[in-house]
């Protein structure tokens, strides 16, 4: 009976020191995102920011191109012009300051068709203007044609200032910018989300994490 309390003393010291617990069970560390996802997004980023400089160039050009070949006749003044069965015309003030919102001297002019005819002609009715290729224009009007061939233009009014007949710019100008925002944006706000994300969440996963079950167990009741 004296051997067996001993023992019994011997094992309750021992239970009672510290960090003689078993080792807890470790958790298997978290697998970080790849870094190249970050590289990634940075891609997107840049491709969405390239694209957009591209479009708007190439708009840019193609439009300089189109206002250069304009038809043009000047104030007062008259002379041919070779146009197309249905196809839609715009005329436009050029002159010092048209882009600025300066109005012209009042210009008047009447078209003529290979038939004789008079032409009709409408007001533009919104806001268009240029100043690219050494032109400086605003849309004064409309018109549309219903046979090939030669029409005669003829204008009046003050000096200084040239009739120029081509397409429309604002389709075209409206066109280019929505492009460019297209790809811009497209390129940029998901590019951005993919390197915030992946950041976020490699930063989360580097930091230690605690091993599960921590603590000693708890005594059993008496």
């Amino acid at each position: 009976m004296h051997r067996s309390g001993a023992v019994g003393t011997a094992e309750d010291s021992i239970m009672s020191q510290p960090g003689m617990y078993p080792a807890p069970p470790s958790r298997p560390p978290r697998k970080k995102p790849s870094g190249w996802w970050i590289v990634a997004g940075i891609v997107v980023i840049v491709a969405g920011i390239v694209g957009a400089v591209t479009v708007g160039v190439g708009g840019f050009t193609r439009m300089t191109n189109t206002v250069d070949h304009f038809q043009r006749v000047a104030v007062p003044g008259s002379g041919d012009l070779q146009l197309s069965a249905g196809h839609d015309y715009t005329g436009y003030l050029e002159f010092s300051g048209a882009s600025s919102g300066d109005t012209s001297q009042g210009v008047r002019v009447r078209l003529t068709g290979p038939d004789g005819q008079v032409v009709p002609m409408h007001d533009y009715g919104s806001n268009v203007t240029y100043q690219m290729g050494g032109h400086e224009g605003r849309a004064e009007f409309s018109f549309r044609v219903g046979q090939d061939g030669q029409y005669h233009l003829l204008t009046d009014g003050g000096p200084d200032v040239t009739v120029a007949v081509g397409g429309g710019l604002g389709s075209s100008i409206a066109g280019t910018v929505v492009l460019a925002l297209v790809l811009g944006l497209g390129g940029i706000f998901p590019g951005i989300a993919v390197v915030v994300i992946v950041a976020v969440l490699r930063s989360i996963r580097s930091r230690p994490v605690a091993p599960r079950g921590f603590g000693p167990p708890t005594p059993p009741a008496r």
